[in-house]
C-alpha cells in the first residue's frame, strides 16, 4: 500500500484501487485497471461493516444517490461501509461495459479483504442492487463465512434475465449484435456500448447453484413494478438461515422511482435496509 501524495486520505491498494473518506468528496481520475471506492466511517465507534455493490453500468453512489444515502444512514448507526466502482463499469463518463461476472467477483473479494484488514473482528454484511445483488449472492455462495447478513435491492438472479429483455427489443438486438461482432450500442437513458466479453460471461450463471451455501441472514427488497422477475419464492427455501424475508414495495419500479417526478420509495428502502443491518450485524 502506498500513499498518493497531495490527495489527503486517498490511498492506493488492491488492483491500484483508490479509496477515500467521505469527508473528502472530490473525485480523481482512476488509473487503468483500478477499482475506486468510498470508505464511509461513522463519527462514533465502528460496530459493524457493510460492503455495497452497485448495479449494471452504475456507479458507487447509485441511481439518484441512493447507495450514498444508505452509507450515510448506516454511519449514523455506527456501521462503516465501503462502496466501490466495478472495473469496466462504475464511471458516469464512460458507458462501454467490459466487466464480467468473474471481474465483478474479483473486485468484491478484494474489497472484502481490504475491509477485513481494517476491522478483522467486526460483523460484516453485504448489500447489492440489481446486478450487484447477483454479485453479492454469488460471492456469498463461494465464501459462506464472509457475510453475516445480506440485503438485496431489485435482485437479478440469473444470466438469462440479463441477456434478454422482455420489454426492450432494442436491447435484445444490441446484445445479439455485440455477441456476433464484439460490441454494439444500445440506446438506454444514454448510449451504452455492450461488449461480447460482458454478455457472454453471464451464460449459464444462476444464483440457485450457490445460494444454498450461504448461512447468514437474508432480506430481499423489490418493487411491485420491477421489470426483473421476482425469484424470492425460489431463493428463500434454499437458505440455511430462517432469518430471511422478502419485502415488496407497492408501486415501486426497479430503481424505486428515484428518478420519477413524484414521490419515490428510496427513503423507505434505505430505512428498511439500515434497520435490517442494525439488527443482524451484532
Amino acid at each position: 500500500m502506498r500513499i498518493v501524495k497531495g490527495l489527503g486520505p486517498w490511498i492506493t491498494l488492491f488492483f491500484g484501487a483508490v479509496l477515500m473518506s467521505h469527508v473528502f468528496a472530490e473525485s480523481i481520475d482512476v488509473k487503468e485497471d483500478a477499482v475506486e471506492g468510498v470508505w464511509e466511517l461513522p463519527a462514533t465507534e465502528v460496530s459493524a461493516l457493510v460492503l455495497i455493490l452497485h448495479g449494471f453500468n452504475d456507479d458507487l453512489n447509485g441511481v439518484g444517490g441512493l447507495q450514498q444515502g444508505l452509507a450515510e444512514s448506516l454511519a449514523e448507526q455506527g456501521i462503516a461501509s465501503l462502496r466501490i466502482n466495478f472495473r469496466g463499469e462504475g464511471a458516469r463518463h464512460s458507458y462501454r461495459v467490459t466487466s464480467t461476472v468473474s471481474s465483478r467477483l474479483e473486485d468484491t473479494a478484494k474489497a472484502y479483504q481490504w475491509m477485513r484488514e481494517q476491522y478483522p473482528d467486526k460483523p460484516l454484511g453485504v448489500m447489492g442492487w440489481s446486478m450487484g445483488a447477483m454479485s453479492a449472492m454469488l460471492s456469498a455462495g463461494a465464501h459462506p463465512q464472509w457475510y453475516q447478513s445480506m440485503v438485496l435491492w431489485s435482485a437479478a438472479g440469473n444470466g438469462l434475465s440479463l441477456l434478454h429483455s422482455a420489454t426492450d427489443p432494442a436491447f435484445n438486438l444490441a446484445a445479439r449484435q455485440a455477441i456476433a461482432h464484439g460490441e454494439a450500442t444500445w440506446q438506454s437513458w444514454t448510449p451504452m456500448v455492450l461488449t461480447d466479453k460482458f454478455l457472454t460471461s453471464f451464460i449459464g450463471v444462476d444464483v440457485v447453484d450457490s445460494l444454498g451455501n450461504y448461512p447468514g441472514s437474508f432480506l430481499s427488497i423489490r418493487g411491485s413494478d420491477d421489470y426483473l422477475p421476482a425469484m424470492e419464492s425460489v431463493w428463500l427455501p434454499l437458505l440455511k438461515n430462517s432469518d430471511a424475508a422478502a419485502h415488496v414495495i407497492g408501486g415501486a419500479d426497479h430503481i424505486f422511482n428515484v428518478l420519477g417526478p413524484g414521490d419515490h420509495q428510496g427513503d423507505a428502502t434505505i430505512r428498511l435496509t439500515t434497520k435490517w443491518f442494525g439488527r443482524t450485524l451484532r
